[in-house]
Formats: C-alpha cells, sequence, structure tokens
C-alpha cells in the first residue's frame, strides 16, 4: 500500500513496498566512468515573460549511437476537478528508450531526440519510432553541435486528457521553457518546460535526459538479473505484491520473445549499493510535521534492520534550495496546504525494461491530516463518516490516471485510495491486539 494513513496528528507515511523500495541513488560507478556530453551551456529571456531560450553545445561522440532515458514528471498544473479539490500535480511519468539523431533537410538540420519502443512490440522488425523532441540545430562542427531549447517536447500533451466544450481532444496552444541545468555528474539535462492547450488548461513539466548506464548497470537487464511482477514466472510476485509501470517483451531462456512485466525496484544492496536511500519533502511543508514525516520515512529501517543489521532509507529533511520536483536525482514528498482531497498518491520513474527507478514522488495533501483527525475523533471509527459519495474524488483520479498515457504507455500512479473507504483505526487495532 502506497499512501500516507493518519492516525490522530500524527502522519505514518507507508511511502513503498519492500520489493520495490522507496527511493534511489544511481549508480556510481557508472557515474565515475561518464565524461561530459554538455561542452557548454548559455540561457537568455525569451520574449514570453518568465520564458527562457538555452542554447546547448553537445560533443557529438558523447551522445550519437548511444542509449539515452527520457523521462518526464508532471509538476503542477490547472487541470483537475476544482469540486472535490482534485488538482492534478506532482507525477512521476516515467522513463522512455531514446536516441539522437541528425536530421538534414532542405538546407536545414535539426537534433531529433526518438523514442525506442522496440520493447513494447513483440515483432522484431515492426516498432515504430516517436519522435520526442526536434531540435533546431544552431551550429555544428565534425565534433560537436550546438542546439536550442525553446519549448517542451509534444508528446506530453497525449497525458493531458482535456477536451474543448464539445468534447473533442484539446490541441497545444503553446509551450515555453521555464528553466534548463545539466549537471556532469551522470549527465543529467533537465530542463522545466510549460503546456497551454486550446482549453485552458496550464501543465508544467520536469523534462529530463541522461545516458541509460547512469540508471542502469551495464549487464542488467539479462533475464537473469531481472525481479519478475509476473507470478507464471516469478512465484513471490503475488506473495509480495510487486509494482509494475508497463508491459514489455523480453527475451527469455527457453520461450523466446513474452509479454512480462519486470518489479520496480531501486538499485540498494547492503554490500554493493550501501548508500541510503534518501528522501526529502518540499519546503512549504509545516515544521510541526517533520517529525512525522521522518517517523513514516524510516519505520522501513526495521525491515533492512532485521535482515542486513543496516538502514536502507534516510529522511533528509527539507529539499535543498534550487531543486524542483521532477529532478530524477531527488525523491520528494510534495506537501500540499489543500484542506479538503480526496487522495494521496505516489508515482515511480522507472526503467521499464529493468524495473530499475530513479525517483519516486508522493503527494501529501493537508487534507489526508483533517480525515485522520475526524476519524480519531469519531468514535465509531469503522463507519464512514458522511455521505459515501466522499470516495468519488478518489475513483475519479484513479479513472483519469489509469486513462492519461504518454508514448503509448500509462502514467506509474499506484494505490490512490480515499481514507474514507479504508478500515476504520478502530478494526485496524483490534485485529493487531
Amino acid at each position: 500500500m502506497r499512501l500516507s494513513q493518519v492516525f490522530g496528528g500524527g502522519v505514518i507515511l507507508v511511502a513503498g513496498l519492500f520489493a520495490g523500495m522507496v527511493a534511489g541513488c544511481t549508480n556510481s560507478s557508472g557515474l565515475r566512468k561518464q565524461p561530459p556530453m554538455v561542452e557548454q551551456m548559455s540561457t537568455k529571456p525569451a520574449p514570453r515573460m518568465g520564458a527562457v531560450t538555452t542554447e546547448v553545445t553537445f560533443k557529438k561522440s558523447e551522445i550519437l549511437d548511444r542509449e539515452f532515458l527520457y523521462g518526464a514528471d508532471l509538476q503542477y498544473s490547472s487541470m483537475g476537478d476544482v469540486e472535490y479539490s482534485l488538482i492534478l500535480q506532482v507525477l512521476a511519468i516515467g522513463h522512455f528508450d531514446a536516441r539522437f539523431r541528425i536530421m538534414n533537410a532542405g538546407g536545414e538540420a535539426r537534433l531529433q531526440l526518438i523514442a525506442d519502443q522496440r520493447a513494447y512490440f513483440e515483432s522484431d522488425i515492426n516498432h515504430p519510432e516517436r519522435l520526442i523532441h526536434e531540435f533546431r540545430v544552431l551550429r555544428q562542427t565534425a565534433k560537436t553541435i550546438s542546439i536550442e531549447i525553446e519549448r517542451g517536447s509534444p508528446v506530453l500533451l497525449s497525458m493531458l486528457g482535456s477536451a474543448e466544450e464539445d468534447g473533442a481532444p484539446a490541441s497545444m496552444r503553446t509551450s515555453w521553457v521555464r528553466s534548463v541545468q545539466y549537471e556532469t555528474k551522470g549527465n543529467y539535462l533537465m530542463f522545466e518546460t510549460s503546456l497551454e492547450d486550446s482549453a485552458g488548461n496550464v501543465v508544467e513539466f520536469m523534462e529530463s535526459l541522461f545516458p541509460r548506464e547512469t540508471l542502469v548497470p551495464a549487464g542488467t537487464g539479462e533475464p537473469e538479473t531481472l525481479l519478475l511482477n509476473d507470478p507464471e514466472r516469478e512465484p513471490l510476485a503475488d506473495r509480495y505484491r510487486f509494482l509494475s509501470n508497463a508491459s514489455v517483451f523480453l527475451d527469455m531462456p527457453s520461450e523466446g520473445r513474452v509479454r512480462t512485466q519486470v518489479a520496480s525496484r531501486f538499485p540498494y544492496h547492503p554490500e554493493y549499493a550501501p548508500e541510503p536511500i534518501t528522501w526529502f519533502v518540499t519546503p512549504n511543508i509545516p515544521s510541526q510535521y517533520l517529525a512525522d514525516i521522518r517517523t513514516g520515512v524510516e519505520a522501513w529501517n526495521r525491515y533492512s534492520q532485521k535482515l542486513w543489521g543496516t538502514d536502507m532509507v534516510r529522511f533528509a529533511g527539507i529539499l535543498p534550495d534550487g531543486v524542483k520536483v521532477g529532478d530524477p536525482r531527488y525523491n520528494v514528498i510534495s506537501w500540499d496546504s489543500v484542506a479538503e482531497a480526496g487522495a494521496a498518491y505516489e508515482s515511480q520513474a522507472v526503467d521499464a525494461r529493468t524495473g530499475l527507478q530513479s525517483h519516486s514522488l508522493i503527494y501529501l495533501p493537508n487534507a489526508w491530516l483533517n480525515i485522520g483527525r475526524q476519524y480519531w475523533e469519531q468514535g465509531d471509527l469503522s463507519e464512514p463518516l458522511s455521505d459515501p459519495a466522499r470516495s468519488e474524488p478518489s475513483a475519479i483520479l484513479a479513472r483519469e490516471a489509469q486513462a492519461r498515457r504518454v508514448l503509448g504507455r500509462r502514467l506509474p500512479v499506484n494505490c490512490i485510495q480515499d481514507a474514507m473507504a479504508k478500515l476504520g483505526l478502530r478494526a485496524r487495532v483490534d485485529a493487531e491486539t
């Protein structure tokens, strides 16, 4: 179960299943081996207020003929159902295999970022490409190529699910870039982008791009290294309720190419990847709740202490200055001050071929405290608080999340639940005692 449960005034944050750990660190050995892919970068204000245009010069040897992971995280938006205080925000959409390609047409060059979709098709020849980004080339030499980043990816519109008043799908009205950041360690290129569709919805994203080996160590992906979320091939899948973000086609020994799912997990191991996996919370959280958040996150150490005699997770407090929601290096609990909301939820950014996660996001509204406080004060906690229709918000959000797709994959949103639908605290306590 991945949601926040509230007991009295304290938050117990149930942040992850043991098999799909709550937060992660990238493969440090992979980071050390990588030379920088960006030679230089400069940003200047764009005509639109709050927008920027960024020139990035790549080393061709570091981007061409190389596997990348493209990711996109929803930060904030105006989309949702205002009646139920369900404004869609804070979702890790996931990672997609991608490659760079230089295209020349009509005397004008473009640097394209193409989604490699072979993992999603059984056929060995039918796996159509998907254009994620196309950047205008400003200049190039034999060794470098300089491009301009000025708008968000058009594929992000496919997740919005918004419509005009007549029910027709909304189209993109405009897109702009709010910031661009490059981190040499891990070769992370991150850009905050915004879209406005023809229905008037404004949606903010963090797009990210980095070499696949930053997250996925060499050799990972062989059948013997995978943890499958597939009861036919892994008996533990049902027992531990593994989580997955997408079905993929993998070449399995003695089976050939089969459709299956890989369990989501972080590259933590007490011996060869022992650094604790770390959580942060957004700085808008009231200080009186920090201790409860720490308790909820670090309570998972009771399992690792029993197994290995070490802590596997750590709560590091407030998100550092300058770090934005959606940065794939950080696992974030995003606090929201809204007093009424029907759901809290968690999402993961995962490499679908191996199940390795770069990061995870949790949306935690103040409403969860109010719901828990009402439960605590009500008396008969096994009964709903009020009208059963109060359970509608989470059902609405769940349906919306299931319907949203990017590059043909559903958004990886897990365990969207309403506190009204949960077993009352008294019943749980009685069962435990």
